[in-house]
């Protein structure tokens, strides 16, 4: 016989049923407590006992936490701990063994809680919540406040439905594990590409302060000595080659710390940046649009790069008249566009910039950032980077 509730499920005492409405939730509902809280009191309507506790272990798989009760206990949840092992709770979670107990103030195993007023229920069944591989993940627990005696029917059932809920808690904590080795891999790479701009800084720095320093007094005495010299045609033009190279490698030099480290990037931030790569670009006019938007250091060095990189092939590669610099932010995302009119990349198609795309896509990923080429032939490409805030 079955009595049908308003605010639930109704008290269905067949076993078949509670666990269709267990696998029901475990289905419907992603968030852990969520579902705790929701399986507790279906079981308590089901079972008839007078309240139910879901424990789960924590990640560190040291202690309890309470997960999900039935009023009027909610507002415990979260609150209550139990280090493993200890109390009927952690006794069962260490062990993966049920404990049934009539009288439960007279186990010494058993720990009262003020927030749960134990005292005020005389018999207990707790269950663990075992995966299919055997790994216990929390415990399931029932109290009654009238003496009753479990039988295995009552294990059994609470015990089947403990191992519905662990799998669905086991798989959370394995996709917040996933969430949390995807943190610390973003974090890392975030240092090194900061490691490695710093390296380029201070090459950059080394590189202007020494050698370029050297080359333009070089330069100077060079023309000194020009002056000085008798008007010997072979002498003078010797001079001037070795004054022209001295230039050339002045300029070179330039380019080698430009390319190393930016200074405007350091100086004057990413948007001016933009616009001086813009200038330097040749043969093809470059538009900038830049919308300011909070970013990392270690972010606008990665953007200014792909960028760089993204000028580079469309002068080398696409034929193009124009292109199109855009950074705006979009939700909680920065996103960066570079397209051009020229002859268009198929994504599909292989890298034309030997490994631009590759390494543009390097930069992104280390970023924890998606990058996507799309282009048709004929109508251009459009490199599009979107950095998650």
């Amino acid at each position: 016989m079955t009595r049908s509730r308003p605010d639930g499920p109704p008290d269905v005492l067949a076993r078949e049923d509670l666990l269709q409405h267990v696998l029901d939730l475990t289905v419907e509902i992603g968030d852990v407590r969520a579902l705790a809280g929701a399986v507790a009191e279906l079981v308590r309507r089901t079972t008839g006992v007078d309240v139910a506790f879901v424990f789960v272990l924590d990640d560190d798989d040291r202690q309890l936490t309470l997960t999900g009760a039935t009023s009027p206990f909610e507002s415990a949840v979260g609150t209550v701990h139990l280090p493993l092992g200890e109390g009927v709770s952690g006794w069962v979670a260490s062990r993966g063994t049920p404990v049934v107990l009539a009288d439960k103030l007279d186990d010494a195993r058993w720990r009262r809680f003020p927030q749960l007023r134990g005292e005020d229920f005389t018999s207990m069944a707790s269950v663990p919540m075992d995966t299919s591989s055997g790994e216990v993940v929390g415990v399931l627990n029932v109290h009654t406040v009238q003496r009753r005696e479990w039988d295995d029917g009552d294990v059994a059932l609470l015990h089947s439905t403990a191992r519905m809920v662990a799998g669905a808690v086991q798989t959370a904590r394995l996709l917040r594990h996933l969430d949390l080795r995807r943190l610390e891999q973003q974090a890392l790479c975030s240092r090194l590409v900061d490691v490695q701009e710093q390296e380029r800084a201070r090459l950059a720095g080394e590189l202007h302060d020494g050698v370029a320093q050297r080359i333009a007094a070089l330069s100077f005495h060079l023309s000194a000595a020009q002056e000085a010299l008798p008007d010997v045609a072979a002498v003078s033009a010797q001079l001037r080659r070795a004054a022209e190279l001295v230039d050339l490698t002045a300029a070179e030099t330039r380019s080698a710390v430009r390319a190393l480290r930016p200074p405007l990037l350091d100086d004057l931030g990413l948007a001016a940046s933009l616009h001086a790569l813009a200038r330097d670009v040749v043969g093809v006019e470059v538009d900038v649009n830049v919308v300011p938007v909070p970013l990392t250091p270690v972010q606008e060095t990665a953007l200014y790069r792909i960028t760089q990189e993204a000028l580079h092939n469309v002068v080398k590669h696409a034929g193009a008249r124009s292109v199109r610099v855009r950074l705006r932010r979009d939700g909680r995302s920065a996103v960066l566009e570079v397209k051009d009119d020229g002859c268009g990349v198929l994504p599909e198609s292989s890298d034309p910039g030997g490994h631009g795309l590759t390494s543009m896509r390097d930069r992104a990923r280390l970023l924890g950032a998606t990058l996507d080429v799309a282009g048709r032939p004929g109508q251009g490409t459009t490199v599009r980077v979107s950095v998650p805030l």
